[in-house]
């Protein structure tokens, strides 16, 4: 762990194979296998490690068969140290995320949250940031902030900051959202992980603003719906639009010449 604290990766790798090295035993295959006396809390406790080196390197395709193990090896383990499952259920929610799969980022960024906070590792608030990202981008009608675990950071600057951003996505009010967003003293922007998905969070938000405003008419004009969801070109509204209407979510015809958005079902 001191060569990754201090970001020596080189040696972090060479100690890695080490001590799966010692793991092995004398089978001559490259499998590794648990000797007795070890135990498999210490085989997590390596792939704890190597899961941060294939992160600092960038190593995606290694981390999901690391992941992939540790659930395996995890599901037989009865003690697991919250600390090492806080920084796996981490990693697995950021493979979810990466793979498009919301609902299960959601679960996994909420079981790190709670044993980085069974821990007592200042981890658990940023994991509360994901869990609310994954939440929001999932479409979940579950409010994170309503568990007694996530109550703790009521206080928190950041995290009210994500609380702001998940009753304005809940209102479908994009103004606010966008102005929660973009405000210095919360500092989300600054947080490069949530600003790589944000972009799917507005279109997210957009949309549903869109599938409210459309319902009570048979006709409305691309440029008011390019207002209401707060965009300055037409052609943003469009693609929402034709988005909605292939995901079946809306039934309507987009007259581009005339500017107007036809509702099929009013």
């Amino acid at each position: 762990k001191f060569y990754q604290r201090e970001k020596d990766y080189q040696n972090l790798e060479k100690t890695v194979k080490k001590l799966y090295q010692a793991l092995k035993k004398d089978t001559g295959n490259d499998t590794v296998s648990i000797d007795q006396g070890i135990g498999e809390a210490f085989l997590l406790d390596i792939y704890a490690l190597e899961i941060s080196l294939c992160e600092a390197l960038n190593r995606k395709t290694k981390l999901k068969e690391v992941y992939n193990k540790i659930i395996a090896t995890s599901s037989n383990t009865a003690i697991q140290d919250p600390r090492i499952m806080g920084n796996i259920h981490e990693t697995g929610g950021k493979i979810c995320m990466e793979e498009g799969r919301w609902s299960d980022a959601y679960e996994e960024f909420f079981d790190a949250f709670r044993n980085y906070q069974e821990a007592g590792n200042s981890r658990a608030r940023q994991c509360l940031k994901y869990v609310v990202l994954a939440n929001m981008i999932a479409l979940k009608d579950i409010n994170p902030f309503d568990s007694r675990e996530a109550k703790v950071y009521k206080d928190d600057v950041e995290i009210n900051a994500m609380v702001e951003l998940r009753q304005a996505f809940e209102n479908s009010d994009v103004k606010r959202f966008e102005n929660v967003l973009n405000d210095e003293r919360y500092g989300v922007t600054k947080d490069e992980y949530i600003m790589r998905y944000v972009k799917r969070l507005l279109r997210n938000i957009r949309s549903e603003v869109l599938l409210k405003i459309v319902q009570p008419y048979r006709r409305v004009t691309l440029a008011y719906l390019t207002k209401q969801v707060n965009v300055e070109k037409v052609e943003e509204v469009e693609s929402l639009l034709v988005e909605l209407i292939l995901d079946e979510k809306l039934e309507g015809q987009i007259d581009q010449i005339s500017g107007v958005f036809f509702h099929e079902q009013w």
